[in-house]
C-alpha cells in the first residue's frame, strides 16, 4: 500500500495475477512463458520503486528534525497522522480527507492565512523540495496559535510529487515578542499596509532566509499629480484614495508578497517567487489596471493614474538597498515618458540615477496617533470635514464610508434610504472591506419589516440595535436572499427627519468572536447622526428640484427638465444607443368633450404610468402639453424600438378607471434614433416630425426619415393658408354622377371638393383631406361643401328641374357632439329644400370606435328625414355589428375591390355576396371605382344596379355635370 504494508487484499490480488499467468504458460507455449518473464520483471521493478519510496520517505522524516507530525498524500488529497498536540489541527482522528476543505469547514484558520494555506500547498506540486508557512491557528477551544509548518516533498521516477512528509512548530510565542515589540509602527496606519522601515526589514530577511535560485520584484509605484489632487479634493479625499488602492494591490498579491505605503502618494511591493521575469510584469500590468478600468467608490468624479518603475531580483540587484534603487530609477523613466506608464529597469537607464534620487530618498507618511484613544474624535472630525466641506455629496459619503470601515475595521458598511411613499427601502451607498462582500444594486425596491429581535432600522440613537451573539442575527427575507455570507453581527442607526424615517446605516460583521467595542458603536451612532444631516438635506433639496422639474398631473418631466435630462445622458453615455419617442393621444379632445376633464386627467395620468412602465426604468418621460409626451429610451435595434411601441399602442387600448369603464384610445407614435452630436430639442423636432408623419398617413407608427422634411413644410404651408382659401371661395365643388346599370340614366351623383389654390392650380384631395382631419378644418370643409350642394338643388328647383339625391362625405370628427344634426336641419330649412335630396355619407372607418353618443347622432340624422350611406364598405370589418342593428340606406363598395382592369373570379364571389346581402337588407347598393365595361356587367348580373366611375364619368365642374345630366343622356354601352 502507499504507507509501504502489505495488505491482504493486496496478497490476493497477486495470487490471481500469478495464477494467470502460469495458465497462460500451459495455454500458449513460448508467448505465455514471455508474458511470465515479462510479468516477473515488472514486479522486480515495482519493489525497486517501492524501496526507493521507502529510502526517501525515511529521509524526508529524518530532514523534519525529532519525529514526522504529518503527512500529506497528494495523490489521494489526505492527511495522515493528524493528532498530536500543538499542531495545525488539533483533532482525534487519524486521517483527515480533503484537509484544506476540513480546515476552512471548521474555520480553524484566519480568512486571511487560509489564503498562506492555499498557497503552501500548491507548493506542494512545484518542483522544489521543501516549503514553509507560519499560519495562525484555533484549537478546539477556540485560542489562537502560530504555527510554523515545514514539508519535504517525496518524488516519484518521473519528478512527480507523490507525498510531502512535514512537522509542525508551535511558534506562539516568538511570534507574539515579534507582534509586541514591531507594535503600530509596522504599519501605516491610514492603509494598514507596511510601513517603509517594515518593509525593507521584511525584504532583508527574505533576501537573507533564500537557499536556493528565486526570482523576485520590485515594484515602485506613484500617484500621478498627487498634489493637485490634493489641493482640489483635499487631504480627507487623497486618504480615501490611498486606502482604495491599497485594498485594489491587497486584492492582486498573495500573503507571501509584500505592500507597503513608502510615502504620502507611493506604494512598494515585493513580490516573491515569480516563475519567470515575464509573470512579474504581468504583475506590474495588473497593478496598472487598477487605474485603467476607473477610479472610485461608486462615482467617478476624477480620474487618477499611476506610474510604475520595476526591478528584478536577483538580476538587477541582490540585496534591498540597490533593488529600490533600481526600481527608483525605472520609476523616474516611466514618469519622463508621461503619465499611466510602466517600465522594467536595464542598465542602460543608469545614467538617470541622480535625478531619480528623488523617488528613492522617498519622506515617510506621518503616522496619526495611537488609535484606540482617539479614534472618536478623529472619524467625527473627518466626518464633518469630508459632507460638510463637499460639493459632492454623494461622492463624499462613499468616502466617508471608506474612512470610517478602515479606521473601525468594520467589514461591511451600507447606508439604506426609504422611497418617499415609504413602502420600500434602497441600498444607495456602500463601501467593503472585500470585494466579496460588495452587495452592490442587488438591495433594491426591498420592503423593511419589524421583528422580535428589534426593527431592520431604529428610530432612537441609544437604543441601536446591536448583535452581539455569533450567528444569532436577524436577516430580513429580502437581504438574506442577497447574502450569501455567513453575517455575524450587525450595528443598525436610524435616521431619522424629526418623527419621520428617511433611513439608516447598517455595519455588518462576517467575522466569528470578534466583538464591538463601545468606541465602534458610539462612533458609528455620531457619524450616522451627521451623514443623517448631509442626508436629509440633500434629500431636500432634490424634492424642490425635482417639483420644479415636473408636470404636477403626471408626474412626468415636464419639457425643459426633459431636454436637460436626455443632453446630459446622452453625452455621459455616447457608447449607448437612444431614440427620442414623440407619444400623441389620437383625437384626445373628443375624451374631454366627452366623457368630462376628469376623466381626461385619469387619462393622462394613467398613459404616464403606461409609457414608463413599457420604456423601462432608465427611461426619460416628459408630459410636453396636453395629451403629447415625450420619452428618451436606450434600444439595442430598431426593433426594440418597435416593440416599446406596440406595447404602448396595446396598453393604451385598456385603460380602465375604478368604475370598470374601458377607453380604447388611439396611440399615434413618431420616432427619432439619436446620433453623435444631436441636441435633445434637434431629436424632439425630428421626433414630432415622425409623428405627424403618422397621423397624415393614419398609421400609428413612424419613423423619421430625412425627407419627411419637405412633407411637414407643405403641410404647415397648407396650414398656413387654408382660412384664407375658404373665405376667397378656392375651394370647388365637383359632382360625379351615379348611374343606373338598369336603365342608363344619372340618378345621383356625389359632392367632392376641389382646391383651386391661387397661382398653383387644382392640389390632389389626397394632399390636404389628411391635415385637414387631423387640424379639425375638415368640418368647415364639410359643412362648406354641404351649403353648396344645397344651393345647386336650391337652384334646379327653382328652374324646375329634375332634382336628383346628392350624397355629401363628412369625417368622423362630426360625430364627436350633438351639433351636425341641428346644421343640417338649419341648412336645409334655410336653402327651403328637402332632407331626402341628400344622403349623408360615412366612411366604414368612422365606424370603428361606435358608442350611444355616435349611435344616438346618426339616429338624430336618420329622424330628421337624410339618407345615410356606408362609403368604402369593405375596408374592414367594422361596419358588419352596426348593419345588424342599424338601418343604412346604402353601402358604397370599397373601390379597392376592383385591383385590376378586369375582375378576378375572388372579386366576383366577393361582391356577388355583399350584393345579395344589401337586398336581404333592404340597401340600395352602389360600386364606386368602375372603369371597365366587364366590370359594368359583372355588377349587374349579380344584383348591383348601380354604379360611379371613371368608366361613366370622372367628377365634373357644376356648370359642366348640368350639362352632361340634363342636356345629354348617357347611352349604355353596348
Amino acid at each position: 500500500s502507499q504507507n509501504g504494508q502489505l495488505t491482504i487484499a493486496d496478497i490476493q490480488k497477486e495470487n490471481l495475477k500469478f495464477v494467470y499467468n502460469v495458465i497462460t504458460i500451459f495455454m500458449f507455449g513460448m508467448a505465455g512463458i514471455i508474458s511470465l518473464l515479462t510479468y516477473i520483471n515488472s514486479i522486480k521493478k515495482q519493489a525497486e520503486r517501492d524501496r526507493e519510496l521507502a529510502e526517501n520517505r525515511l529521509e524526508a522524516a529524518l530532514e523534519t528534525d525529532e519525529y514526522v507530525t504529518w503527512e500529506y498524500d497528494t495523490i489521494e488529497d489526505k492527511l495522515l497522522r493528524v493528532g498530536y498536540e500543538g499542531g495545525l489541527i488539533d483533532s482525534d482522528e487519524k486521517e483527515i480527507d480533503n484537509p484544506l476543505e476540513y480546515i476552512t469547514k471548521n474555520e480553524i484558520l484566519e480568512p486571511e492565512d487560509r489564503e498562506k494555506l492555499i498557497v503552501f500547498i500548491k507548493s506542494f506540486f512545484e518542483k522544489e523540495k521543501k516549503s514553509e508557512v507560519i499560519l495562525k491557528s484555533k484549537n478546539k477551544k477556540k485560542d489562537i496559535s502560530w504555527i510554523k509548518l515545514y514539508g519535504r516533498k517525496v518524488f516519484d521516477d518521473n519528478g512527480n510529487v507523490l507525498s510531502v512528509i512535514g512537522k509542525s512548530i508551535d511558534v506562539t510565542e516568538e511570534k507574539t515578542k515579534e507582534i509586541e515589540e514591531g507594535g503600530k509602527l509596522e504599519r501605516d496606519t491610514r492603509t494598514g499596509l507596511l510601513n517603509a522601515e517594515s518593509f525593507k526589514k521584511s525584504i532583508e530577511e527574505k533576501i537573507k532566509s533564500e537557499t536556493e535560485a528565486a526570482i523576485h520584484a520590485m515594484f515602485y509605484l506613484d500617484i500621478d499629480e498627487f498634489n493637485e489632487i490634493r489641493d482640489k479634493f483635499g487631504k480627507i479625499y487623497t486618504d480615501a484614495m490611498m486606502i482604495h488602492i491599497a485594498n485594489q494591490l491587497r486584492s492582486i498579491f498573495t500573503p507571501s508578497d509584500y505592500i507597503a505605503r513608502l510615502g504620502k502618494d507611493s506604494f512598494g511591493i515585493f513580490v516573491t517567487n515569480m516563475k519567470t521575469v515575464a509573470d512579474a510584469e504581468k504583475k506590474a500590468e495588473n497593478v496598472m489596471d487598477i487605474f485603467q478600468k476607473g477610479f472610485g467608490f461608486k462615482l467617478n468624479y476624477f480620474n487618477v493614474s499611476a506610474s510604475l518603475g520595476m526591478a528584478v531580483y536577483p538580476e538587477d540587484a541582490n540585496f534591498y538597498d540597490k533593488l529600490f534603487e533600481k526600481s527608483a530609477i525605472a520609476l523616474y523613466v516611466a514618469k519622463d515618458h508621461g503619465k499611466a506608464q510602466f517600465t522594467k529597469y536595464s542598465e542602460s537607464m543608469d545614467k538617470f540615477s541622480s535625478a531619480a534620487r528623488k523617488y528613492s530618498e522617498y519622506k515617510p507618511v506621518n503616522n496619526i496617533e495611537e488609535r484606540n484613544s482617539i479614534v472618536n474624535a478623529e472619524i467625527i472630525s473627518d466626518t464633518i470635514d469630508i459632507l460638510f466641506d463637499s460639493n459632492y455629496s454623494g461622492y463624499a459619503i462613499d468616502t466617508l464610508l471608506s474612512v470610517v470601515g478602515t479606521l473601525l475595521e468594520i467589514n461591511h458598511l451600507i447606508i439604506f434610504e426609504a422611497s418617499d411613499d415609504k413602502k420600500w427601502i434602497d441600498a444607495t451607498h456602500e463601501w467593503a472591506q472585500k470585494n466579496e462582500f460588495l452587495l452592490e444594486d442587488k438591495i433594491s425596491h426591498m420592503p423593511y419589516e419589524k421583528h422580535e429581535k428589534g426593527m431592520l432600522f431604529l428610530k432612537n440613537l441609544n437604543h441601536r440595535f446591536v448583535s452581539e451573539n455569533d450567528g444569532d442575527v436577524y436577516v430580513p427575507e429580502n437581504f438574506a436572499n442577497e447574502n450569501t455570507l455567513k453575517l455575524r453581527r450587525i450595528i443598525q442607526c436610524g435616521i431619522y427627519d424629526k418623527d419621520e424615517f428617511v433611513g439608516y446605516l447598517s455595519a455588518l460583521s462576517y467575522e466569528k468572536g470578534k466583538a464591538w467595542s463601545k468606541t465602534v458603536i458610539d462612533t458609528l451612532a455620531m457619524v450616522t447622526k451627521i451623514v443623517g444631516e448631509s442626508i436629509i438635506r440633500d434629500r431636500t433639496l432634490r424634492k424642490s428640484i425635482l417639483t420644479s422639474q415636473r408636470d404636477q398631473l403626471t408626474n412626468t418631466y415636464n419639457f425643459n427638465a426633459f431636454l436637460n435630462e436626455t443632453n446630459r445622458v446622452h453625452i455621459e453615455n455616447r457608447e449607448k444607443k437612444y431614440a427620442i419617442m414623440y407619444i400623441d393621444v389620437n383625437q384626445f379632445k373628443l375624451i374631454n368633450e366627452t366623457y368630462g376633464y376628469s376623466a381626461g386627467d385619469f387619462i393622462l395620468i394613467e398613459m404616464g404610468r403606461i409609457i414608463n412602465r413599457e420604456c423601462g426604468e432608465s427611461a426619460i418621460v416628459s408630459r410636453v402639453t396636453g395629451d403629447k409626451f415625450l420619452a428618451c429610451v436606450e434600444y439595442q435595434d430598431e426593433q426594440n424600438i418597435n416593440e416599446i411601441a406596440d406595447r404602448i399602442s396595446e396598453a393604451g387600448k385598456k385603460i380602465e378607471d375604478d368604475t370598470g369603464a374601458v377607453y380604447k384610445l388611439a396611440i399615434v407614435i413618431g420616432t427619432y434614433v439619436m446620433q453623435n452630436g444631436d441636441s435633445a430639442i434637434m431629436a424632439v423636432d425630428k421626433a414630432n416630425i415622425a409623428r405627424k408623419n403618422a397621423q397624415r398617413k393614419h398609421i400609428l407608427y413612424s419613423l423619421y426619415r430625412d425627407e419627411m422634411h419637405n412633407e411637414i413644410a407643405e403641410e404647415k404651408e397648407i396650414e398656413d393658408v387654408m382660412e384664407e382659401a375658404l373665405v376667397a371661395r378656392e375651394f370647388k365643388v365637383y359632382y360625379q354622377p351615379k348611374y343606373n346599370l338598369t336603365t342608363g340614366r344619372v340618378y345621383g351623383c356625389e359632392a367632392l371638393s376641389r382646391w383651386d389654390r391661387k397661382g398653383k392650380g387644382i392640389v390632389n384631395p389626397g394632399t390636404y383631406i389628411p391635415v385637414f382631419e387631423k387640424n379639425g378644418f375638415i368640418k368647415k370643409l364639410d359643412y362648406y361643401v354641404f351649403e353648396e350642394a344645397c344651393a345647386l338643388v336650391r337652384n334646379l328647383m327653382d328652374e324646375k328641374k329634375e332634382v336628383y339625391p346628392i350624397s355629401v362625405n363628412f369625417s368622423r370628427i362630426h360625430f364627436n357632439n350633438d351639433q351636425l344634426p341641428e346644421f343640417l336641419l338649419e341648412t336645409v330649412k334655410k336653402y327651403r329644400v328637402k332632407p331626402e335630396s341628400f344622403e349623408i355619407e360615412i366612411t366604414e372607418t368612422a365606424l370603428r370606435q361606435v358608442d350611444e353618443h355616435f349611435r344616438s347622432v346618426l339616429s338624430k340624422i336618420k329622424e330628421y328625414g337624410f339618407s345615410i350611406s356606408v362609403d368604402d364598405f369593405g375596408s374592414g370589418l367594422s361596419a358588419l355589428n352596426m348593419l345588424s342593428d342599424f338601418k343604412f340606406d346604402v353601402l358604397k363598395i370599397d373601390k379597392d375591390f376592383f385591383h385590376n382592369q378586369s375582375t378576378t373570379e375572388r372579386e366576383k364571389i366577393v361582391i356577388s355576396s355583399i350584393a345579395e346581402m344589401a337586398e336581404k337588407l333592404g340597401m340600395e347598393l352602389i360600386c364606386e371605382g368602375v372603369e371597365t365595361e366587364t366590370q359594368a356587367d359583372f355588377l349587374e348580373s349579380v344584383g348591383c344596379h348601380h354604379a360611379q366611375g371613371f368608366l361613366f364619368s370622372r367628377p365634373l365642374p357644376v356648370g359642366e355635370f348640368l350639362r352632361l345630366v340634363y342636356n345629354v343622356d348617357f347611352k349604355k354601352p353596348q
